[in-house]
């Protein structure tokens, strides 16, 4: 499977001591440069050696950005992490964009870009029995990550994991 990240989802796994979930469910993964250069000014020092650690590894790849990639007018106004990362996946015929932002996911889908976020990720961790709790994954995002979940969707996926 070809997958292209943006910058929340490696740094909020990474965070969270998740980041291999990533290597298990697709094998590898690609980033451009703008997503590359965000992950080096993260500030969680073992978030930070995790993601170097992975680029290393051989599986987190940095793919150039071609000249030639198009520019859709849907992305103009996303950050430049989100802009790489989904004209990337255009470029290259991404099967998956790993993306949290809800702007960014909608502007993926109206070019046709399936997308995965954090959450799916974990979710497909636990149906697989590779985690043990999606609850506790979810506490650590909200307090090492300051992640947003509403409640709603946390009880919504919790019930989907058969917590």
């Amino acid at each position: 499977m070809l997958v292209v990240s943006d910058t929340s989802a490696l740094s909020n796994l990474a965070i969270i001591g998740r980041l291999d979930l990533l290597r298990e469910q697709f094998g590898s993964v690609h980033m451009p440069p703008a997503v590359a250069a965000e992950l080096k000014a993260l500030r969680d020092s073992e978030a930070s050696r995790l993601l170097t650690r992975a680029v290393h590894d051989g599986w987190l790849l940095t793919l150039p950005l071609p000249e030639e990639a198009a520019f859709p007018t849907e992305l103009h106004g996303l950050d430049a992490g989100e802009t790489e990362a989904l004209r990337l996946a255009l470029f290259i015929t991404a099967d998956r964009v790993l993306m949290d932002e809800q702007e960014g996911r909608q502007r993926a889908s109206s070019l046709g870009i399936r997308t995965i976020g954090v959450l799916g990720v974990l979710l497909s961790a636990r149906k697989a029995g590779v985690i043990p709790s999606l609850k506790d994954e979810i506490l650590k995002l909200r307090r090492d990550a300051r992640f947003f979940i509403s409640k709603p969707l946390e009880a919504q996926l919790l019930a989907a994991a058969g917590e």
